[in-house]
């Protein structure tokens, strides 16, 4: 073998190297493998927000059971210019005696808004026991003058208020005592105007002791007191006919009657002194009879004639 045909054979079992195409030069032989993304990163991007509510969540629940066992502290230093504007305006209905009423001006209806603003304000609930303080003595006043009603009415708020009571119990006994005699008033005030009528002036079923028992159970009944009056009118009246006519012992008894049925009676001193004048009168005129009767049997002049 010459030496051509060996470099011919080596060249044969060789490879020589290729520049092949210029113009793709830096373009990638083959399908380009796609990298998949990090699932680290995709982790860590899906978990940050979820942490971020959690966090506010708690941070949410913490503040609200907060202000919930707080709340007292907290809302008293919350200044309330309502409520206070509620309580100045029922402290003015208290004084003003505007106690209680249906438009929503009187102190009941303001201490109770007040109380519904914060349930339990001090201020708000001695305003309530002022005015079921106020309402029992309205009630003691309108029983005395006899305004049955009306005293129902008022001890009908004070218990609504304080709740009944040994007070407001034995008041209103006295208003049902009351109201039962009011029927036995009734039959006395017939009566007694019958009896005066008729002349029936004292004594058993007269017409002045009807009007004193009427009295004793109400002192301030006016129908009583003016009967009672017009009874002493009629009982002067038969006094001075009596003196009138010189009966002075009929005139004395017509007196001492009236003293016992009436004592204050605004004519009764006067009658009285009309009495004594005519009894003097007489005594004189007696006493001048009988002087004039023993000079003349001084003077033995025993006969008229």
């Amino acid at each position: 073998m010459n030496r051509r045909q060996s470099s011919d054979a080596s060249s044969a079992g060789r490879h020589e190297p290729r520049l092949g195409n210029v113009d793709q030069l830096g373009v990638p032989e083959g399908p380009v493998p796609i990298t998949p993304p990090s699932r680290r990163t995709e982790s860590s991007s899906t978990r940050r927000p979820l942490t971020f509510w959690l966090l506010w969540l708690l941070i949410l629940g913490m503040t609200a059971a907060t202000v919930w066992c707080y709340q007292d502290q907290l809302r008293a230093l919350i200044p309330s210019t309502t409520l206070n504007q509620v309580l100045n305006r029922g402290d003015q209905a208290l004084q003003a005696g505007h106690l209680d009423g249906h438009d929503g001006s009187s102190a009941r209806e303001l201490y109770e808004a007040a109380r519904a603003l914060a349930p339990d304000n001090d201020r708000a609930m001695q305003g309530l026991r002022q005015v079921a303080s106020a309402e029992l003595d309205a009630s003691r006043q309108a029983l005395a003058a006899g305004r049955l009603d009306e005293a129902e009415q008022a001890l009908a708020v004070a218990r609504e208020l304080n709740g009944g009571g040994v007070i407001i119990e034995q008041l209103q006994r006295d208003i049902n005592a009351r109201r039962s005699a009011g029927d036995q008033l009734e039959q006395w005030v017939q009566q007694a105007q019958a009896a005066l009528a008729a002349g029936h002036l004292d004594g058993d079923g007269g017409a002045g002791p009807l009007y004193r028992q009427m009295l004793t159970l109400n002192p301030d009944n006016p129908v009583a007191q003016h009967g009672l009056d017009q009874v002493a009118s009629a009982m002067t009246g038969q006094a001075r006919q009596a003196i009138a006519a010189h009966d002075l012992a009929a005139a004395a008894d017509w007196v001492n009657r009236l003293v016992a049925l009436n004592p204050d009676y605004a004519e009764l001193p006067v009658l009285k002194g009309e009495l004594v004048d005519q009894q003097q009168a007489a005594a004189q005129q007696l006493q001048a009879d009988l002087d004039q009767a023993g000079q003349a049997l001084h003077d033995g002049r025993i006969s008229g004639a």
